[in-house]
């Protein structure tokens, strides 16, 4: 995650250059407000990845899966709740906050849907809860159907059933 934050922070200093937006109090202070914003892209995608159970790639999509959609909603809301601001009368207002805002969210949004993905399922850490994704199948309940099997699992593996069951 710290990876991620920091290839942001370049991102956007790197557009900054690019686009001639000189570095000054305001300038920092959107790029140090960029670290925070930006737990959304990388800190819930990572959590999720974190609490799944499965081969890196299926935990990816697990958690791309869970909190896609939220970050979605979460860039969308940014884009428009600063999107008055390209209308400001005032240069400066445009350049270093419409701008800035806008290349804050664009750049965290990628970083955090298209690189953060790629890179868990590359080289992400095991699994919060140790369990690996057993092959279909396997398991000490072989000669059960799976009606059996899911009434073992909703019964506590097999215990007796309690009055919630019955």
């Amino acid at each position: 995650m710290l990876i991620m934050m920091a290839f942001n922070v370049l991102q956007i200093y790197g557009f900054m250059e690019w686009w001639g937006i000189k570095v000054n109090g305001v300038s920092v202070i959107n790029v140090v407000m960029a670290v925070g914003a930006n737990i959304q892209y990388t800190a819930y995608l990572v959590q999720a990845f974190m609490a799944a159970s499965g081969t890196r790639n299926e935990r990816v999509r697990t958690a791309n899966r869970i909190m896609l959609y939220p970050i979605i909603c979460g860039t969308v809301t940014l884009v428009l709740g600063t999107a008055p601001l390209a209308q400001a009368g005032f240069r400066y207002f445009f350049i270093y906050f419409f701008l800035m805002s806008m290349l804050i969210t664009l750049t965290g949004y990628v970083t955090g849907t298209i690189f953060l993905p790629v890179v868990l399922s590359l080289m992400g850490p095991s699994s919060l809860s140790g369990k690996t994704a057993a092959p279909a199948g396997d398991g000490a309940d072989k000669g059960k159907s799976a009606k059996q099997n899911a009434d073992s699992d909703h019964n506590g593996g097999g215990a007796a059933a309690t009055k919630f069951d019955r």
